[in-house]
């Protein structure tokens, strides 16, 4: 299959030319394949999610996943790990197993931190140790009322239970988002689970445009349509929960199927010896996604890792692209008391 260049993951001056099969793709000197973000920076392809990781296991995990080779480490201040995942970063950086420049580290703005970005990225940076982040998204296109920071239930309830909402403009938000790359606190921003037209208005009123839209997407959501749609505004997408939630989302899901037990998937991954998980993230990665796998144990960090040494033919793709059902995992909404769908 041959790479084709889009906006989102444009192929870099000089780049080695072997085809990787992934869209835009480079071959990166650690890390995996990278794409090229449309604020001229490098993001690793794969990358490890450290949402529900424990406290006490998700800095070990941190490491076990550099040890690995992943370079692309996905945070979020609502995660509550942050000072455990940077104090990991710095033992990795100090001890120099990695470099500082070598790895991508994402984090994201909590929803009751709209009307204060700066003060919210600065505690992040701070809880991470690091001097700037690679990329910073807007969590939710949600503005909570509440106290600084992302104590646990994250949101400040009224009397009926519900999130306290906030009348915050997002595209005051974004203001301050983008005078975080004027002060070189963060090199890329972006958004995340911004659906379609809130993801377009961004678009519209941005003059920093988001580089990436971390979203929901797997082969029982794809979600296709708007995958392509964001890529070809020349804004890369990060897949989350790319093998569906079937465990983590358990609660919300209601007992819905999951891809890992898919005939059709387990069909092809039978045929190349691989996992039903490495053939939906290969997928993911072919049809033009970054990845955020989550696992805190070493055997999946590998096995989650090891997506380039075979590709699905074109036929395998179809086939895999056929089992959608439209079935979203991620229910944020429930846990607010207010519908709201990313």
């Amino acid at each position: 299959m041959a790479a084709s260049a889009a906006p989102a993951a444009s192929v870099s001056a000089g780049a080695p030319p072997r085809d990787l099969g992934l869209p835009g793709a480079v071959a990166a000197k650690c890390g995996g394949p990278a794409i090229k973000l449309n604020s001229g920076h490098m993001m690793p392809l794969v990358g490890v999610g450290t949402f529900r990781a424990d406290p006490g296991v998700v800095g070990e995990a941190v490491k076990e996943a550099i040890a690995v080779g992943y370079r692309h480490i996905d945070c979020a201040a609502v995660y509550g790990n942050e000072k455990e995942v940077g104090a990991a970063l710095k033992e990795c950086i100090d001890s120099g197993v990695v470099s500082r420049e070598d790895l991508f580290i994402t984090s994201k703005l909590w929803n009751t931190d709209h009307h204060r970005v700066e003060e919210a990225c600065r505690r992040t940076l701070e809880h991470l140790q690091l001097d700037y982040l690679d990329l910073y998204l807007v969590h939710f296109p949600l503005a909570f009322d509440g106290k600084p920071g992302c104590e646990a239930p994250g949101f400040e309830a009224d009397e009926a239970g519900r999130a306290k909402m906030m009348p915050k403009s997002l595209q005051d938000t974004w203001r301050d988002m983008e005078a975080l790359t004027d002060a070189g606190l963060a090199r890329s921003i972006g958004v995340s689970n911004y659906e379609f037209l809130t993801f377009n208005d961004c678009l519209a009123y941005a003059r920093v445009p988001p580089a990436c839209n971390q979203i929901e997407a797997h082969p029982y959501f794809a979600v296709d349509w708007f995958v392509q749609y964001c890529r070809s505004k020349g804004v890369a997408v990060v897949a989350h929960t790319p093998l569906g939630g079937a465990a983590a989302n358990a609660a919300w899901r209601g007992g819905a199927s999951s891809p890992l037990a898919d005939d059709a998937i387990n069909a092809i991954a039978k045929a190349h010896g691989v996992s039903a998980a490495q053939v939906c993230l290969r997928w993911a990665l072919q049809r033009g996604t970054a990845i955020i796998p989550k696992s805190t144990k070493r055997h999946r960090l590998e096995e989650n890792f090891a997506l380039f040494e075979f590709e699905l033919s074109a036929d395998e793709m179809a086939a895999v692209a056929a089992v959608d059902k439209d079935q979203r995992s991620n229910k944020s909404g429930r846990n607010w008391g207010i519908e709201f769908k990313a």
